[in-house]
């Protein structure tokens, strides 16, 4: 899977300043919901939580890549697990 690249934007404004429907967007986010951003009627961006997103994306990075783990019943080395969660966390934060 080819990694996106993933544009993060950084409201520094106070929750004041905020328009209403982007602060009520934010609101249901984090409170695990999901917000749509719409032009000219049609859905174009979703917003999602960051632990959402993460998990969204370690899904399918494990659907389309090969499992990591050679014998089910032994599991992985502590050394690939960590490895493993740094290549994850590098591409998620």
């Amino acid at each position: 899977m080819e990694d996106e690249p993933v544009m993060v934007l950084a409201l520094s404004t106070s929750m004041a300043q905020r328009p209403e429907p982007v602060q009520r967007a934010l609101d249901a986010v984090r409170l695990g919901g999901t917000a749509t951003l719409e032009v000219d009627g049609e859905q174009d961006v979703a917003v999602l939580d960051l632990v959402d997103y993460r998990i969204l994306w370690a899904a399918a990075h494990n659907a389309v890549q090969p499992s990591p783990v050679e014998d089910p019943a032994v599991g992985l080395a502590d050394e690939k697990v960590a490895s493993l969660s740094r290549s994850v966390g590098a591409h998620c934060s």
